[in-house]
């Protein structure tokens, strides 16, 4: 099992030799959502190279707003549609979809910090890292307030024991940049897994390559009434 190692200092470069970057954003009925995730990919101070954005057959119109989106964006965003295979399986064809060294997720009704990516990409540039994590800030999708913050964390203690004591709070997907190979290494997301689906990753590529955890907080966590199909 390879090492968590802890970062926290200021990263400051946006030099895309340091590799390409691919998002990938499964959808379902994310209509409300959608444009924000994809703005907040857009204004990344580290140019990501492609976005593509997984239909999970969705009835709302998130479908037309993602490809309105698109149409005005200098961003390519792709328009990906399948029917009903899950997170894990929408993940997956996002990432075969893609061709970018890393890999970013993101959820559809979640946002990213402008430095969100550039401090990522610094950070794996500098270190053998299979996967960066963040902090992320859990906030109220009416009223704009943050309800709480979880900093970057990995247990000392078991996987198991540590879920039993504090649940499902170690990672949150829409933190994580992975690296192709890694992805590739341990077999992309488990379709199989619908609950704690991103841990059950890390899990994995924890076996492949060290964890590296940026304890700044980059991800905006939405909390609102219709968000069971993705945790």
């Amino acid at each position: 099992v390879h090492p968590v190692l802890v970062s926290g200092g200021i990263v400051t470069s946006s030099d895309d030799r340091y590799g390409s970057v691919s998002v990938v954003i499964p959808m379902f009925n994310a209509g409300p959502w959608i444009g924000e995730a994809l703005a907040s990919v857009v204004g990344q101070s580290h140019p990501v190279s492609e976005c593509v954005v997984v239909d999970d057959g969705s009835t709302d119109d998130g479908p037309t707003v993602v490809e309105e989106f698109a149409a005005s964006s200098s961003l390519p965003v792709h328009l990906l549609r399948i029917s009903h295979v899950g997170v894990s399986g929408a993940r997956n064809a996002g990432i075969r979809a893609t061709v970018g060294d890393y890999v970013a997720f993101l959820d559809s009704d979640d946002v990213w910090a402008p430095q969100k990516i550039e401090r990522q990409v610094e950070a794996m540039r500098r270190s053998a890292a299979v996967i960066c994590t963040s902090g992320y800030a859990e906030f109220d999708s009416d009223t704009r307030t943050v309800q709480g913050v979880v900093v970057g964390r990995w247990p000392d203690r078991t996987i198991r024991r540590w879920l039993a004591l504090e649940g499902n709070g170690l990672l949150l997907s829409s933190t994580g940049l992975v690296r192709r190979s890694a992805l590739e290494e341990v077999n992309e997301f488990d379709s199989r897994v619908s609950i704690c689906e991103d841990l059950d990753l890390a899990i994995r590529l924890r076996e492949v390559g060290p964890i590296l955890i940026d304890r700044e907080v980059l991800v905006g966590y939405r909390q609102h009434a219709t968000q069971a199909h993705r945790r």
